[in-house]
Order: C-alpha cells, then sequence, then structure tokens
C-alpha cells in the first residue's frame, strides 16, 4: 500500500485510510469493483493488506484525498477529477465523502496530499509502460534471474519492490506446488537470494517499511513445505534485527572479529561449542 513508503505520522495515516475507505465504497458504489457475482464472491477472501484492493489506482487515491482536503477545509472543490469515472460522478463522490465523517486537522490532510502527489510524479506506481516481472518463467528450473536495485537512492522504493517480488514468487510457488501434487511431478525447487540483506532489512527499516519484513516471514513461514527458500547474504549481520535471525534455519559464518557481533550470533543460533566460535576471530578473509 501506498502508505507504506510515505512517512506519514499516526494522524496522517488515520486520514489516508479514511480516504481508502472512502475510494474502497466510491469504486462498489460505482460498480467498477465488484462489477459481478465472482468478484462479489472474490472479494470475500480478499487479502487487502497483501495485494490492495483490485482496480484501486494512485490517482483515484489523491483525488480522493484532494477532494477531501478542500472539505475539510471548506474551500470550492475542484470539479475536475483525473479519474474518469470519479469526474463522470462528482455528485456521487462528494455524497459518500460527505457522508464519512472526516476527522478535521487540514495540516494532516495537506501532507497526505502531499506525500501522493510525490509518488504521482516519481511515475512508478500504475505505469501502463511497467510490464510485470514473468514469474512462471523465474521459476523454472535452471534459471537465474538477478534483479538490480541499485539505480535508486529511496529504501522505501526498493523495499516496496522487494516486498511485490517475494509475494509474487510465492504465489507462483504455491501454483507450482499445486501442480506438481496433482501431477505427480516433481516440484520446482526455488532460492531468493537478498545480497547486502542488512540494507533493507534493519531494525530500523523494517519499522517503517513494515510490509517487507510480513513477506519474508510469510515465506519463511509457507515456503518451506513449497521448496521456495530464503538466503540472506551481509558483511553487517548486527544490523539485522532479532526478528530476521529468529527466522534462520542454517548459519555460513565467515571471519568476524568483532566480540559483541559474536556474542549476539552465539545467543541467537546455539546449539554450538564455544570452541567454534572462538575460531572466527583467527580465519583467513573469506575462510569458513
Amino acid at each position: 500500500m501506498a502508505w507504506a513508503i510515505i512517512v506519514l505520522n499516526d494522524a496522517q495515516q488515520e486520514r489516508f485510510l479514511k480516504a481508502y475507505d472512502v475510494a474502497k465504497r466510491a469504486l462498489m458504489n460505482l460498480g467498477i469493483y465488484p462489477a459481478n457475482d465472482d468478484e462479489k464472491n472474490e472479494l470475500l477472501e480478499l487479502d487487502e493488506m497483501e495485494q490492495g484492493y483490485p482496480r484501486m489506482t494512485l490517482q483515484m487515491m489523491y483525488d480522493i484525498v484532494r477532494y477531501c482536503v478542500c472539505t475539510v477545509a471548506e474551500e470550492q472543490e475542484d470539479t475536475y477529477l483525473k479519474t474518469i469515472d470519479f469526474h463522470r460522478n462528482r455528485d456521487r463522490i462528494s455524497s459518500i465523502i460527505q457522508q464519512a465523517k472526516l476527522p478535521g486537522h487540514i495540516w494532516s490532510w495537506r501532507k497526505v496530499q502531499g506525500s501522493l502527489a510525490r509518488l504521482l510524479r516519481l511515475g512508478i506506481i500504475d505505469n501502463p509502460k511497467v510490464k510485470v516481472p514473468d514469474y512462471e518463467s523465474i521459476t523454472q528450473t535452471g534459471r537465474v534471474t538477478i534483479i538490480d536495485l541499485s539505480d535508486t537512492d529511496s529504501h522505501q522504493i526498493n523495499n516496496l519492490v522487494m516486498a511485490e517480488i517475494l509475494r509474487g514468487l510465492l504465489m507462483q510457488q504455491e501454483k507450482n506446488y499445486e501442480i506438481a501434487t496433482t501431477n505427480q511431478i516433481p516440484i520446482q525447487k526455488v532460492m531468493i537470494v537478498i545480497e547486502e540483506v542488512h540494507e533493507f532489512l534493519s531494525a530500523e527499516r523494517i519499522r517503517q517499511m513494515p510490509v517487507l519484513f510480513q513477506q519474508v516471514a510469510r515465506i519463511a513461514r509457507r515456503g518451506r513445505k513449497r521448496w521456495l527458500g530464503l538466503m540472506f547474504v551481509t558483511q553487517l549481520p548486527q544490523h539485522l534485527p532479532d526478528e530476521i535471525l529468529g527466522s534462520i534455519n542454517n548459519y555460513i559464518l565467515h571471519k568476524i572479529t568483532d566480540t559483541n557481533v559474536i556474542s549476539r550470533l552465539k545467543r541467537t543460533v546455539g546449539r554450538i561449542e564455544d570452541s567454534l566460535w572462538n575460531r572466527l576471530p583467527n580465519l583467513a578473509p573469506g575462510g569458513d
């Protein structure tokens, strides 16, 4: 969801979620989603926190938030909405917003509007020029796919991309597992390797971006049975939170000289003789 990559305080998140509820009601009221009985049944099983609300776009959210800002500020709202279906049904949108009992404090609303405007300018969400990754091809046996996130300086964007890719891979591997089980054929085994994991999953960043940690935790919980594995690579294990270290089953440790790092790993890993821990500082570079 958009609020996962825009930094909002509690008051601003409350207003974002209020606008999100208004947008949902608008999509339902206008018959955009659900549009038929099949989609009504689909809605009963929908996990909005994992995949969002179908057919709701960032532009829709921005239009609703801007309309809410005008309503709370008691300003004359701009009658033009870029979302065509909303623009054609301005009176119905206005009625839904008027019934929503919007919280006050206009500056919190304006912060949400500004943050969504910046996301729109970035052009990274709902971009028609960007195709969905071919997860079926990526999970084929014998294939290696490298996803390079080094061309962006935004940790929030990187984490959102990683969360979406991890979700897509898990969903595809569940399909692969179902097909293999049904047809009694060997399952395609998949290993996800996250390099420099401390850049994405430090203690501070998972508090700011819980969506990524949720996807990691979901793979750790459900992926093992489906032969979907995770490998974390880092030179700075001390920056990883306990939630991540606690989900790891196997460790490969190279030379570590920092006694504080060794002590923390000893508490986390356990079941290893002290004599082996004592060897860590004396290993050759890259030695294990």
